[in-house]
C-alpha cells in the first residue's frame, strides 16, 4: 500500500509538499487548492514506471478524461516563467510503500544472492522510492535522470543519468 506521497514542482505545486495516505483518503480545500493536481501526480508516476513514459499527454489509466498534456505542460510554471521553463525545473514525485505489498525479497533471492538478508537487516518496511524527471537537451525529450530507494530514511541506492547516451535510448 502507498502510505505517503511526495510531490514537487509538478502543475500548481512548487515547493516539496508530502501527503500521508491512507486506506480511505479524502482531499478537500478551494478551487484551484491543488486536488486535482495529487491525483494526477499519482497518474503521471504510473506512467513513468509502469509505462516508461515521462511525457505523457492522455494516461493509460485515465484515458479521454486525464489529460496531463505532457512534461512541457505539467512542471510547475510561474508567471514570468520563459517559455521553455521546463527545461531547467524538475519533476520529483516519490512514494512511500509497504513492503508487503510490493517488494518480496524471497521472489527476487535466486537471483540476487543475499538480498534477502541484506534487506531484512535493513527493516526495509516501509521503504520509498522517488523519481526526478528532468528535460534532457539532447534527447529533446523528458527522462528519468534520478531514481532512489529509501529505506529508514538511508538512502540504499540511486540510479541516475549522467549523460552516457546509449543507441537504444536516442531510438525511443
Amino acid at each position: 500500500m502507498i502510505n505517503k506521497i511526495t510531490i514537487q514542482n509538478f502543475k500548481s505545486i512548487k515547493d516539496r509538499v508530502e501527503i500521508d495516505i491512507k486506506p480511505i483518503t479524502l482531499l478537500f480545500g478551494p478551487n484551484s487548492a491543488g486536488k486535482s493536481t495529487v491525483v494526477q501526480a499519482l497518474h503521471y508516476l504510473k506512467e513513468v514506471i509502469q509505462y516508461d513514459n515521462p511525457d505523457p499527454r492522455k494516461t493509460a489509466v485515465g484515458g479521454n478524461s486525464i489529460d496531463l498534456g505532457g512534461f512541457k505542460n505539467i512542471v510547475h510554471r510561474e508567471s514570468g516563467d520563459s517559455v521553455d521553463h521546463y527545461k531547467t525545473k524538475d519533476i520529483v514525485i516519490g512514494i512511500e510503500i509497504e513492503e508487503s505489498d510490493y517488494l518480496d525479497p524471497e521472489t527476487f533471492e535466486d537471483e540476487f544472492q543475499g538480498a534477502e538478508d541484506l534487506l531484512r537487516e535493513a527493516g526495509y518496511s516501509p521503504y520509498f522510492l522517488e523519481f526526478t524527471i528532468s528535460w534532457d537537451e539532447r534527447l529533446n525529450r523528458p527522462i528519468v535522470k534520478r531514481y532512489d530507494v529509501t529505506i529508514k530514511n538511508q538512502l540504499i541506492g540511486r540510479i541516475e543519468m549522467t549523460g552516457y547516451v546509449s543507441d537504444d535510448i536516442q531510438d525511443k
